[in-house]
């Protein structure tokens, strides 16, 4: 990024243009040929750890010390906010429209496509500090949440998401690769490790 640091997201909008989000909370959109087309920095003093695209083309970002922000699909910012959070680590768009992030230390938060808050909870259920490392939606309003070495599955109905199963990957504790988790299927999930090490897990979405 011309700016300098890190980048933690790369995501292609549904226009066809290129979001880079990075380490010094800037973003940069590109056009589909790689030319530069905005660039900016969100209202937070922190890095952006992710970003996802709602169904009316503006996009989600959040980040560090809970901040998360609302910019449409041409960089301008639209609004923005903090949670009681140490860090939003990851969001999602969930079946409905609506998005689901992920904090650290292990709350989930549910945002309509206005981009307001609308729920907010507890992943496992309990309240227990979770190092939340991604978020996965998969078809019926479900969502995967890596938990370090273990794995929740979460089924979003009137706002309020429930957690319907928890269990132990393979990948271990000390293996875990934090950004390697991606959906291979409608109902498959690839977790990623150090050294080689990832496991292909079934999510079993039966009601």
């Amino acid at each position: 990024m011309g700016y300098g640091g890190g980048v933690y997201k790369i995501k292609q909008l549904k226009n066809g243009k290129i979001l880079f989000a990075g380490s010094r909370g800037a973003y940069q959109i590109f056009e589909p040929d790689m030319t530069p087309f905005r660039s900016g920095m969100w209202s937070a003093n922190g890095p952006i750890y992710d970003a996802e695209e709602m169904d009316n083309g503006n996009i989600l970002l959040v980040g560090s010390l809970g901040n998360w922000s609302v910019i449409n699909n041409e960089g301008k910012g639209l609004k923005s906010g903090r949670y009681k959070t140490s860090h939003i680590t990851s969001v999602a768009r969930l079946s409905d429209g609506n998005l689901i992030a992920v904090t650290s230390p292990g709350s989930y938060i549910l945002f309509n496509q206005e981009g307001t808050i609308i729920g907010d909870g507890l992943v496992s259920g309990k309240n227990v500090v979770s190092n939340l490392l991604s978020v996965t939606s998969f078809p019926g309003n479900h969502a995967v949440v890596r938990d370090g070495s273990k794995v929740h599955i979460l089924k979003i109905e009137n706002n309020t998401a429930e957690n319907v199963y928890t269990g132990k990957t393979n990948v271990v504790k000390g293996e875990i690769d934090d950004k390697t988790t991606v959906k291979i299927s409608d109902n498959k999930i690839f977790f990623g490790g150090s050294n080689g090490i990832f496991q292909i897990m079934e999510v079993d979405l039966t009601p």
